[in-house]
């Protein structure tokens, strides 16, 4: 036998780059049209298996593997399980194919352990950077009950969700920050070039001084002679912030103010109470008991308190309390999806009941993000006004007093 590499597409169209032992392209054509797949395109394999190829890479890419890679990465083990390839050959083809340097080392190690017999999931938990918890926890129930490729495509429509919910925060936040920064820059600079002139011009004239001028001149003088001492007291202070909320008392800390921002605070709260859901969902449709559910999406959730909230439901259950108890004693939900717990737990619909409120959580998230910019605008017109009419004040009515 041969390696080849080939191009195809699945049943759905989607795109797939492998490579794959066989006797002849001929062969190789035959035994992915059995399976569904349709090639494009099969040539020898120009890189021996368990080398990678070498390809461009930024410098700040390096050692991090995003969503976008994990997605295409799960979305083609979905459907080269499917077809029945086996599993080693798949991810060393897709370990070939991957732009990322660091995703295409875990997959080359994990090929290798796979050969060794190990699990696929034993071999994914040595790579937490790469695979987090959920990811192999739903991988190892697809092992368990053989259904391997619904356990890669479920990861991959999961983590299709997280990355739309992301970019939907980032768009809908960019134009406040930009305005805010775009603010504070002009403050700093017209204290530091522009007020300076007018404040010599109005001191020699020796008259009483408007309040908005006193005002204006004295952040002038203390700008002018302070500034170099204002950017290492900010640049200090960002450092010293970001040192302390990577500790975990300060995590904690953040991760709990984030809640309690104004308009900000209630999106992220659903934001992160929808992966709650979306996770305890993914994880208890895969037969899961609930209390490994809620472990798992203590770690899916990324806020330390509200994930100290579910591990508090967690052990509330481990003591022998239903979930719709424990999740009334978290204080995370509202009555309305406490009720819909209770109907999943009598019914047997644990899963569908919490995608049904992730669902409701994602909707209230997309709808009060394509309104953020509305409901934030007015306080930044009103910001703006007020800068606007203290440098007009402070500025022009001087100059009517000594034209009278």
């Amino acid at each position: 036998m041969a390696l080849y590499e080939y191009s195809a597409r699945d049943r759905g169209g989607a795109f797939i780059e492998s490579r794959m032992d066989a006797t002849s392209p001929d062969a190789l054509a035959t035994t992915l049209a059995e399976a569904g797949i349709t090639p494009i395109c099969i040539a020898p394999a120009r890189v021996r298996p368990g080398k990678a190829k070498k390809k461009f890479e930024l410098p700040w890419r390096r050692g991090r593997v995003g969503l976008d890679d994990l997605i295409v990465f799960s979305r083609q083990m979905a459907t080269l399980t499917e077809a029945g390839l086996p599993i080693v050959g798949a991810i060393q083809g897709l370990a070939d194919s991957a732009r990322n340097a660091t995703l295409r080392q875990a997959l080359l190690d994990l090929a290798e352990s796979l050969q060794s017999g190990r699990e696929l999931s034993s071999a994914m938990q040595r790579y937490p950077h790469v695979f987090s918890s959920l990811f192999v926890a739903v991988i190892s129930v697809g092992e368990n009950t053989g259904r391997l490729d619904e356990s890669f495509r479920e990861i991959s429509r999961y983590l299709e969700l997280e990355q739309e919910t992301r970019r939907r925060i980032k768009t809908a936040t960019r134009y406040p920050t930009l305005v805010v920064c775009a603010i504070v820059a002009a403050i700093f600079m017209l204290n530091l070039f522009v007020l300076p002139v007018f404040s010599d011009t109005f001191k020699t004239r020796g008259t009483e001084l408007p309040w908005a001028t006193e005002l204006l001149m004295a952040a002038s003088d203390f700008t002018v002679a302070y500034w170099i001492h204002m950017l290492v007291a900010t640049g200090a202070a960002a450092v010293g912030l970001r040192t302390y909320t990577k500790t975990p008392h300060g995590r904690f800390v953040w991760h709990r103010y984030k809640l309690m921002l104004p308009i900000i605070g209630s999106i992220v709260k659903r934001a992160t109470l929808a992966r709650y859901a979306r996770t305890v969902a993914m994880t208890s449709h895969s037969g899961l008991p609930v209390n490994q559910s809620l472990e798992i999406a203590m770690r899916a959730v990324d806020n330390d308190y509200i994930a100290e909230r579910v591990g508090g439901m967690r052990r509330a259950i481990e003591r022998g309390e239903n979930l719709t108890r424990a999740a009334a004693g978290s204080g995370l939900f509202a009555p309305l999806v406490m009720q819909m717990m209770g109907v999943g737990e009598q019914t047997g619909t644990l899963a569908e009941m919490h995608r049904h409120i992730a669902g409701s959580y994602e909707g209230e998230v997309d709808y009060d993000l394509r309104r953020l910019s509305d409901l934030i605008e007015p306080l930044l017109v009103a910001a703006v006004g007020g800068i606007v009419l203290i440098l007009a004040l402070g500025v022009y009515l001087p100059m009517w007093d000594f034209g009278k």
